[in-house]
């Protein structure tokens, strides 16, 4: 792909061995596939390979510069993805099986290609990390906050713009009737979205750590806020118009505006980032 000479027996053997780990991790990928497609929180996973070739191909006259080796280190990582997967999968543990997964991408890369390449795409390697879908679990654990958080909020600011409602959990009762903030609700899947987002943005911004670091925290308020500006909204229609529209089509078509307009919040901030952080660090 990148002019290596298959030729060799050293390449020959590493495409080997990468044919029997791809052999090896067969019966994860189906499952992986379906996870992707089931569960709404991981619908982005689907992306996240495509992204990671395409940086690796605009990148590929730097990479083709870079001299190729096979390196010890890609092959002690190699295998050690293969023993956590061995375990992980005697022991029914899905999510080891697939962080093995792309640990053994990473190593399969690394002994193959060597450092030097590997260093040139050791961005698109860890951010195929995040094709792994969150545990169920985890998420159940962090979503239950956030409702309660995005549902207390917006209660206030409800409160705030007139109208009256009371909030009891994660349910706001209206005189038109009530909205319960479920757990599709709690905005978690646009946190995991966002935060894929921001670490594309910061890698393909560049610029300075603090850029980098700053923009992938923002994260959190910009998630938080826009669900809870979507759960008002929505509230607010159902009062005028009735919580039969809140709870159909308007709730749905908010999600998809919501985070439309939070890509442009990022790509705002990060050019804004970018101007302060260089301007701070000119030299006067």
């Amino acid at each position: 792909m990148f002019g290596i000479n298959l030729k060799s027996k050293e390449h020959l053997i590493g495409l080997l061995v990468a044919v029997l780990a791809f052999a090896l991790f067969k019966p994860m990928l189906g499952p992986l596939v379906t996870a992707w497609s089931e569960d709404p929180e991981s619908s982005h996973c689907f992306l996240i390979p495509f992204v990671c070739g395409y940086l690796i191909w605009i990148n590929r006259e730097r990479i083709a510069q870079e001299e190729m080796k096979e390196s010890g280190w890609g092959l002690a990582l190699l295998v050690f993805g293969i023993l956590l997967y061995l375990l992980s999968y005697l022991g029914g543990i899905d999510v080891a099986q697939r962080v093995s997964f792309v640990v053994v991408l990473n190593g399969l890369v690394l002994y193959n290609l060597g450092m030097a390449v590997y260093q040139r795409i050791l961005f698109p390697m860890i951010f195929l990390f995040l094709m792994i879908p969150i545990p169920i679990t985890f998420l159940s654990m962090v979503s239950f906050p956030l409702q309660i958080l995005s549902t207390t909020l917006s209660k206030d600011l409800l409160l705030f713009i007139g109208v009256p409602v009371i909030q009891a959990g994660n349910i706001l009762h209206t005189p038109k009737g009530s909205l319960e903030i479920v757990e599709a609700c709690s905005g978690i899947r646009s946190l995991v979205s966002y935060i894929t987002m921001s670490l594309f943005f910061a890698y393909w911004n560049g610029g300075r750590w603090t850029t980098k670091i700053t923009l992938v925290l923002s994260t959190v308020p910009i998630a938080l806020g826009a669900n809870v500006v979507r759960i008002t909204f929505t509230t607010l229609m159902g009062v005028i118009y009735g919580m039969q529209i809140a709870r159909g089509f308007l709730h749905d078509a908010s999600g998809f505006v919501l985070f439309g307009i939070g890509i442009l919040v990022f790509l705002i901030e990060s050019h804004y980032l970018k101007l302060y952080f260089e301007k701070e660090s000119a030299p006067q």
